[in-house]
């Protein structure tokens, strides 16, 4: 039969194209699609589109191309923008109006205090802070919100025994003039003295105290003398911690601003614990290891704030007290003399110095606990100790005039030292290797101390005191053997500026004195050679 020949829309014999809705030729051999040319919205040679949200938008749709995003971009989002025309909400992370200030200006400085005002002034911040106390004595009638700074003042009790107290005041009253703070017990107190000043009571004006020391410093400390044992109690604000004591070189009589019965090493700083080289309490005293000079030793453990302390330093500096993570708690006072044993006891003196023994040996066997060390001055008990191993302190006392001190060392007085034995009751006599003359306030490393100690066992020299020093000085020192000496005075350049001798001496312990009066203030040096051997001190004059 007869084949039939069809040719499609694109001209093929027996092809497949065919017309499309458009009226296109498709399909077949084309390339062509179906409806090709038909947009989204179906319209034949539209300009239609789909947009990034998968939406048919243009042409003919009447749906503008992605207005399904929200300001951050999200198809269908919930983002929008804000009265600062900030995009906010939806997965922006950010809360409606977070560019409006607390006064509703976007980008503006206003800013809410802890009182609730609004506005860009800082000077004006928590006017509405304060003590809100009525008892307090800093009470703000204008402050509604209490932060903290209630101060109330405190009655704070000072034992006093019989003779001389050394005392720093916690807090000073308004009226800080002796006849005020002295009024209860004025009758008791013979007098008082300071770093340069003193005052008595008016031999007439019962009440009234004459001198020069018209009111009494929160940041001083002061010697009472009392006529009998009594108690003084002071109502005052508490002196806040922080306070700097202005230190000079030599020694500065003052009170403890800190933390009540922080150890010494706690309360000092860094920068000024290294020319601070001795500490002076009411009968104890503390002194840096002469090895280990970041340790302190003695018998002046912690400071208590109702106590007055005598700093000697070797420059002027600014003393703060630690108290930055430091408890608020007081301590036992560590610090507490033991009363020396009975038939031994002797008079607090405002002159006193300390003698510090590294080891004490009778009839070659070390000494014990149950043992004091007793001194002496001729046949009188001027201070004790008990021994409680190396550098046990004991306090020596000097003569400062008053009756109960007669008979004391003078400056210049060598004492002399006995162990007692609380168990059998034993008095024997022991030897220091040199025993330096006293001074006020001196403080004095002894080496080994026995029984028939009487020759040195070696060249040595014996710290230099007083040092600082105006005018005068003592050098002591101990020959094994005769031998020439040689002591020669240098300043700092090294230049030699005095000669204190230079000849033969015998055996034994020897004095010599230096007059720095046609000197300069300033740094020098002793130069004390013999027999091969040079030892150096160094030397503060000051005037």
């Amino acid at each position: 039969s007869a084949h039939t020949i069809v040719i499609d829309c694109a001209g093929v014999v027996d092809g497949s194209a065919f017309i499309d809705d458009c009226g296109e030729c498709v399909g077949g051999n084309t390339d062509l699609t179906e409806n090709w040319a038909m947009d989204c919205a179906g319209e034949c040679f539209g300009n239609a589109l789909v947009d990034d949200c998968g939406v048919c938008s243009g042409g003919t749709t009447g749906h503008a191309a992605n207005s399904d995003q929200d300001c951050n971009g999200d198809c269908f989002g919930e983002a929008f923008s804000d009265d600062c025309g900030q995009c906010v909400g939806g997965l922006t992370g950010q809360t409606e109006n977070w560019a409006q200030d607390c006064a509703g200006e976007c980008f503006g400085n206003a800013y809410e205090d802890e009182c609730g005002v609004c506005d860009a002034d800082p000077e004006n911040d928590n006017a509405c802070l304060g003590c809100t106390d009525p008892e307090a004595e800093n009470f703000d009638p204008g402050a509604t919100i209490d932060d903290g700074s209630c101060s109330y003042q405190v009655t704070t009790s000072y034992p006093l025994h019989y003779g001389n107290n050394l005392v720093g005041f916690a807090g000073i009253p308004d009226d800080p003039t002796p006849e005020a703070v002295l009024a209860p017990i004025g009758e008791n107190v013979i007098a008082i003295f300071g770093e340069g000043t003193s005052a008595v009571p008016h031999p007439f004006n019962p009440g009234e105290w004459l001198g020069n020391l018209t009111e009494f410093d929160a940041l001083a400390g002061y010697w009472f003398r009392m006529a009998s044992d009594d108690t003084l109690e002071v109502t005052a604000l508490p002196t806040p911690t922080g306070q700097i004591h202005h230190l000079h070189l030599g020694n500065n009589l003052i009170s403890f601003t800190g933390i009540d019965g922080t150890p010494i090493g706690d309360a000092l700083p860094d920068e000024v614990e290294p020319l601070i080289s001795v500490i002076i309490g009411e009968g104890v005293s503390a002194v840096h290891h002469p090895i280990n000079p970041e340790i302190w030793v003695g018998n002046l453990v912690t400071f208590d704030r109702t106590m007055g302390y005598w700093f000697r330093l070797d420059a002027d500096a600014d003393l703060v007290y630690i108290t930055d993570g430091l408890s608020r708690v007081r301590q036992d006072n560590t610090s507490e003399v033991e009363k020396a044993p009975y038939g031994f006891e002797f008079e607090q003196s405002t002159k006193q110095a300390f003698y510090y023994f590294s080891d004490v040996l009778i009839n070659h066997e070390p000494i014990t606990e149950d043992q004091w060390i007793i001194a002496y001055n001729g046949n009188s008990v001027i201070g004790a100790g008990r021994w409680s191993g190396e550098y046990t302190v004991v306090p020596v006392m000097g003569s400062d005039g008053s009756p109960n001190t007669e008979g004391y060392c003078n400056n210049g007085d060598v004492p002399s030292f006995k162990v007692f034995d609380e168990g059998s009751g034993a008095l024997t006599v022991i030897f220091p290797q040199a025993t330096p003359a006293f001074v006020n306030n001196a403080v004095y490393m002894l080496d080994t101390a026995a029984t028939g100690l009487t020759t040195p066992m070696g060249f040595s020299v014996i710290p230099a005191f007083p040092n600082p020093f105006n005018p005068v000085t003592t050098l002591a020192y101990q020959l094994p053997v005769t031998g020439n000496v040689r002591i020669g005075i240098y300043d700092m350049t090294g230049q030699e500026v005095d000669l204190l001798t230079d000849e033969i001496q015998a055996e034994g312990y020897h004095r010599i004195t230096w007059d720095g009066n046609r000197y300069a203030s300033g740094i020098y040096f002793a130069k004390i050679s013999t027999a091969g051997s040079t030892i150096t001190q160094k030397l503060l004059l000051v005037k």
